[in-house]
């Protein structure tokens, strides 16, 4: 499977999961568009922090593709927190 898709798809379910576990995103919230479309855009925000972290040789390249699944998927989880913790700062300035 491409390297791309992979990273992708676990930063997208990574993002989803923190949304649904941190809001408490109930059935009928599934179909709403907005989570979906938030974790979309944390999916290419991930795939852009994992090219930087790696080109920089601050991440050496998994060898595994499911470590880079894993890998895409933790950075998916934790960006959600990251994503709102600076939209509350620049809120308040």
């Amino acid at each position: 499977m491409n390297q791309t898709l992979l990273i992708f798809l676990g930063a997208f379910l990574g993002s989803f999961v923190s949304i649904a576990v941190k809001y408490g995103v109930a059935k009928d919230e599934f179909k709403k568009a907005g989570n979906y479309i938030f974790a979309i855009i944390l999916s290419f925000a991930i795939y852009w922090l994992y090219t930087f972290f790696t080109g920089e040789g601050y991440l050496p390249a998994p060898e595994s593709q499911l470590a880079l699944f894993g890998l895409a998927v933790f950075l998916g989880f934790a960006i959600d927190e990251i994503a709102r913790t600076i939209w509350q700062f620049l809120k308040k300035r």
